[in-house]
């Protein structure tokens, strides 16, 4: 142990060298430049959990008609899956939202037309996706695996995890689905048609997107006992959006697909006012939207 007469003589020695050290500052650490790569496996890219907002958001290539975006970073990366394409077999790609599309990564084609994707239950596992042919499947994110569990034998065009059960809405129908077995339990009617996406707020609050007779598509709010959805006074602006999620800050964002490129809304459940946050061009379509739980 150092006496303390030693530790006066350090002392002495710092406060007569504070004025030469003050001189010069503690420089900044670099940054990362890959985060972390073990804490994300399986994705293409990976993204940083808290993105530094004092960053200028990279600039994306737009279509040239598409209309001005709102600027957003959401923390985690989307998943969707497109619409086929007209041959059968629908692409599962993933990007980031940093003030504009960006970091698009196609994983390829999967082999069959699928509905609606969503995160699994549990960080960095797996995803589910449902197909036009009934079937729920699987896309294991540490090994690129896709498998089928099981058919639903059922029609269901939109799924989500809300307080760890697995719904799905099938027509006019909210139905719970095992993820082991596929087998489906109906929890009741819900008094409107499925457009194509269910959302789960961190709040535990189960979302949907509603396909009505005639005018723009409307966010619905489901009883998860009864199964009743009620419209929320939300009208969405347009028809036929397909995917919906609630990202890690619990913003609600909500895409469509044209010919030529995807568009991303957040809608501000406060408001009721949709914003475009991004647009990406490309032909794969968008059936279905999902990011990452909130768990750290």
């Amino acid at each position: 142990m150092r006496p303390k007469s030693a530790f006066v003589t350090a002392a002495l020695g710092f406060l007569l060298a504070w004025p030469v050290l003050a001189q010069f500052p503690t420089p900044l650490p670099e940054p990362d430049p890959d985060p972390d790569p073990g804490a994300c496996p399986g994705l293409r890219v990976c993204p940083q959990r808290t993105p530094d907002r004092s960053v200028q958001p990279r600039q994306e290539q737009h279509h040239e008609n598409a209309p001005q975006a709102l600027s957003l970073v959401s923390p985690m990366p989307f998943f969707a899956v497109g619409n086929g394409n007209g041959d059968l077999s629908s692409s599962l790609y993933q990007f980031s939202l940093w003030g504009a599309i960006t970091d698009f990564v196609d994983y390829g084609e999967l082999g069959v037309v699928l509905f609606d994707v969503t995160y699994g239950d549990t960080p960095w596992g797996q995803l589910y996706a449902i197909g036009e042919n009934r079937s729920l499947y699987r896309y294991e994110l540490t090994t690129g695996v896709f498998s089928a569990i099981g058919n639903t034998r059922r029609p269901i065009n939109a799924l989500d995890w809300c307080n760890g059960v697995l719904y799905g809405w099938s027509e006019t129908s909210l139905v719970r689905i095992n993820p082991t077995t596929a087998q489906t339990t109906i929890v009741g009617s819900t008094g409107f048609t499925s457009q194509g996406d269910l959302l789960c707020s961190y709040a535990g609050s189960l979302y949907g997107i509603a396909r009505v007779s005639s005018g723009n598509d409307r966010l619905v709010v489901f009883n998860t006992t009864t199964g009743a959805a009620t419209w929320t006074g939300i009208t969405l602006p347009g028809r036929e959006f397909f995917g919906g999620e609630i990202d890690g800050e619990g913003r609600m964002f909500v895409g469509r697909q044209t010919a030529s490129r995807i568009d991303l809304y957040h809608v501000d459940l406060a408001s009721g006012v949709s914003s475009l946050v991004g647009t990406y061009p490309t032909p794969l379509g968008l059936y279905g939207l999902s990011t990452f739980p909130t768990t750290w």
